[in-house]
């Protein structure tokens, strides 16, 4: 029953391991995920925020998934980055790992008519405290939205197989 236990904890923690960022909405300012604003009618600036889980190139990816649905939810075909900023953030927190100590603790007692030992169980405890440096990444980038031919087609991002690529990349996000 025990090995069973072990399995079944082993590979839930494997699962979590595993898993990769979220691609999701921010929930607020600041918050991990992206957030867009219109700034004219067929451009937008476009930010994702990622968290402690996503590197630099997923965070870029990100935003440009996102600039690739707008450009879709708006029904133009293409989209072009006229602006990017990409910032790193540099955070560092205390963490304290505590562990319990078994010993035995040994009580002697004298009196007159001699001496007694007793052996009882005795429990300490010990905490070892240490940082951990982690980054988190943002990219904020603005883009144009446009439709048909270009003059340079290396200049734009094809909207549609953008979402197509980075969805399968990243596992239908």
């Amino acid at each position: 029953m025990k090995n069973i236990l072990l399995i079944a904890t082993l590979a839930l923690l494997g699962a979590c391991a595993s898993q990769g960022p979220d691609y999701q909405r921010a929930h607020g300012s600041g918050s991990e995920g992206y957030s867009d604003t219109q700034l004219t009618k067929n451009q937008y600036r476009v930010s994702y925020v990622g968290g402690h889980r996503t590197d630099a190139a997923t965070v870029k990816d990100f935003a440009l998934l996102r600039a690739a649905e707008l450009t879709l939810l708006n029904g133009h075909d293409w989209f072009r980055v006229m602006n990017q900023d990409t910032a790193t953030e540099a955070h560092s927190r205390p963490e304290t790992q505590t562990s319990l100590a078994h010993t035995t603790q040994v009580h002697q007692s004298c009196g007159l008519l001699g001496c007694t030992t007793s052996v009882s169980p005795a429990y300490s405890t010990i905490e070892v405290v240490s940082t951990r440096d982690s980054e988190s990444f943002s990219t904020t980038i603005d883009i144009s939205m446009g439709d048909g031919e270009v003059d340079d087609p290396t200049t734009v991002y094809n909207a549609t197989e953008l979402r197509a690529f980075l969805a399968d990349k990243y596992g239908d996000v």
